[in-house]
Order: C-alpha cells, then sequence, then structure tokens
C-alpha cells in the first residue's frame, strides 16, 4: 500500500506541474503571477513584474514605481538601461527635469531626420547624428523652467552656430512655436549662423514640469563629407520667467555632432558599418530580400531605398549606380526620400525629385 500511496502523490504531483498556471490559482491583476505568491496583487495592466510580482522598477518595495523609485535612480544611475526600465515600469509622475543649479532656464536642441511632433515632451526625441550629403534635416530647441520653486518662462531667445565653414550646414526656415506667440524673431544672418531664435508669452506655467518647443528650423547638409559641431549661443535680447524679475540666467546646453556622409553608405551593405565600397557581399544582402514587403525586419530593413513599401527592382537600380564603386564616388544616386528635403522644413526647401546624383559629391 505505501507503494501505491507513494506512486499515486508522485502522478497526482506530476500532474500539478503541467496544469496551465490559471488552473493553479486566482491571478488577479492578470502579472502571470499568482495571487498565492504575488507580492503586489494590484499591479497595472503592462507593467513589467519579477517572479514574486513587484514592478521591476520598485526599488523602494511599495509596489508602485514613484517618485521615491525615481529618487533611488538618480541616486545609483549609471547607465540608460537602468532609466529606460524605470519610464516602462512608471506609475507615478516622473519629473522631467531636476534642479540646474545657477540656471533659471535650461535650453537644449536636439537634430531630426523628421519631426518629432512634440511641442511638449517629457523625456526630448532622440537627436541624431549622421546624414547623407544633400539630405535635409531639422533642429528642435526646446527649454524647461528649472528654479527650485519654478512659475514658467516668459520669454526665451538664443542664437545657432552651425558650426565649421569647411563643412558648411545651411539653415533655413525658422519656425518659432505658438507658445511663444509674442515678439517672435529670428533669422539666418549668414547660411550657418540664426540671430535672436525666439519669442514670449503671457501665460503662466509654461515650461513647468516638461520641455516645452520653442522653435524649429531646417537644415540642409553640404554635398561633401565632413564633420561638425552644432550649438546654442547667448543672444542679445534677454530671456525672463514668471516672477523672476531680473534677467533670467539661461543654459544652452552642449553641442551635438554631426556627420555628413558620403552616398554610397546605404548600399554598403556587408560587413555590418560597411567597407567602403559596393561589391559582390552587399549585393548578396540584397538579393534574398528582393520582393520583401512593409514592414522590414532583419537584414532587409532599411532596403527598400524609394520607400514604397517594397523592395524591388527599382531599388535594386539605384544600387546599380553604386556597383562597383566606392562609397564616394561619383554617380551614385540617392532616393529623394533618402535626403528628407520635400516640405520637412515648412520653410523654403523644394528639393523633391527621383533621386540625386553624387556626380560633384567629394570625400574630404
Amino acid at each position: 500500500m505505501r507503494s501505491r500511496d507513494a506512486s499515486i502523490l508522485r502522478s497526482a504531483a506530476l500532474f500539478l506541474l503541467v496544469l496551465p498556471a490559471n488552473l493553479l490559482g486566482n491571478d488577479i491583476d492578470a502579472d502571470g503571477v499568482q495571487d498565492a505568491v504575488d507580492v503586489c496583487s494590484n499591479t497595472p495592466p503592462g507593467i513589467t513584474v519579477d517572479g514574486e510580482g513587484r514592478p521591476l522598477a520598485d526599488w523602494d518595495g511599495d509596489c508602485d514605481v514613484d517618485l521615491s523609485d525615481f529618487g533611488v535612480l538618480q541616486i545609483n544611475f549609471t547607465g540608460l538601461d537602468d532609466a529606460a526600465l524605470l519610464q516602462a515600469n512608471l506609475t507615478g509622475p516622473l519629473p522631467c527635469v531636476a534642479g540646474i543649479p545657477d540656471k533659471d532656464i535650461q535650453l537644449r536642441h536636439v537634430l531630426r531626420d523628421q519631426p518629432s511632433g512634440n511641442t511638449t515632451a517629457c523625456r526630448l526625441p532622440t537627436s541624431e547624428a549622421d546624414y547623407l550629403q544633400g539630405s535635409c534635416f531639422l533642429m528642435e530647441i526646446y527649454a524647461v523652467d528649472t528654479r527650485e520653486e519654478p512659475a514658467g518662462i516668459s520669454c526665451v531667445f538664443f542664437d545657432v552656430d552651425l558650426g565649421d565653414t569647411d563643412c558648411p550646414l545651411a539653415g533655413t526656415g525658422i519656425v518659432v512655436s505658438d507658445t511663444f506667440p509674442d515678439f517672435q524673431s529670428g533669422s539666418f544672418v549668414s547660411p550657418g549662423w540664426a540671430d535672436e531664435v525666439g519669442g514670449c508669452t503671457l501665460d503662466t506655467g509654461v515650461g513647468v514640469g516638461e520641455w516645452v518647443l520653442i522653435a524649429t528650423f531646417g537644415v540642409v547638409g553640404p554635398h561633401v563629407a565632413c564633420s561638425t559641431t552644432v550649438s546654442l549661443e547667448e543672444a542679445e535680447a534677454d530671456s525672463s520667467v514668471v516672477g523672476g524679475g531680473a534677467t533670467a540666467k539661461v543654459g544652452l546646453g552642449g553641442p551635438s555632432d554631426v556627420n555628413i556622409l558620403c552616398p554610397g553608405v546605404i548600399y554598403d551593405l556587408w560587413p555590418s558599418g560597411g567597407d567602403g565600397s559596393i561589391d559582390a557581399a552587399d549585393l548578396s544582402m540584397l538579393v534574398p530580400c528582393m520582393g520583401e514587403t512593409a514592414p522590414l525586419s532583419g537584414n532587409c530593413k532599411g532596403l527598400d531605398w524609394n520607400c514604397d513599401g517594397l523592395i524591388d527592382e527599382i531599388d535594386r537600380s539605384f544600387f546599380d549606380t553604386a556597383w562597383q564603386k566606392g562609397i564616394c564616388s561619383g554617380g551614385i544616386e540617392i532616393p529623394a526620400c533618402q535626403l528628407n528635403c520635400d516640405g520637412m522644413t515648412r520653410g523654403t526647401l523644394e528639393l523633391g525629385r527621383r533621386g540625386v546624383s553624387s556626380e560633384h559629391n567629394a570625400s574630404p
């Protein structure tokens, strides 16, 4: 009997092991951890949890992710992965910017190949550094009231330096945000220098607890491979904050690198990062992707060069213009959509066409 009893118990244990988890007990918050062992049984939908049902960024152990957890992150911050984890699990308000000593207003600029669509943001859009020769991109400038007791930005003005003359970026089409509708100003006094960009508002609370967009303008890259840095500079016009009295102290943020790349880099597929020429190895990466349609993934992602949702003979025809050439050689054609110039800047750019030849392109 004892042997039979033991056999029954083993069978029952095995049966329990293979039962679906939702038959073993309740999971009231549907986080995949049964209530019997879930230390945080009210986890909001979509929050990532550990084996005990606790949100992964709940560092103070109170079953939610809030400002006290953010304080732990600030003290121990060592990398972006931790910040991304906090943002993914956050259930309470996230302060956008901590106080910056000796500054009333902090500015930041963001470089984009497409508009971010943000007028306000807690986390600024990702800034990008690499652009093709002759392509267009945007600079978006944001501000935030960084005082210990912020009440809002009243006026904000700045200059823009687009870098060295040996890598001549050209700005165009300044658009000051409607958030600052009064006394708007800003113009390019030279292709690489914008003067007195900004505006004012009578509203209070602007730039409190979040970044607010001040202005956007377009930038056209040169037809030469080069690198430079762009930066914000102090304007002659005063900036001010609500209740601030004297002229506001403005932090301009750091400079950003800009790399203007030879056109053939988009066809230089192998090895990863390219080897400077377009040859049979690169063709071997294109061939398996012919006929693939959007959404593209894996090795096919980014090979729909003419942006029509299909990798086909049109894309192959552009690739052929770079065949057996170096990435900076003349005659390489780039589809217009890769240059991002059609109507992007809401300014004066009108550069769209089938493609742009690199006949006049040159390496540094």
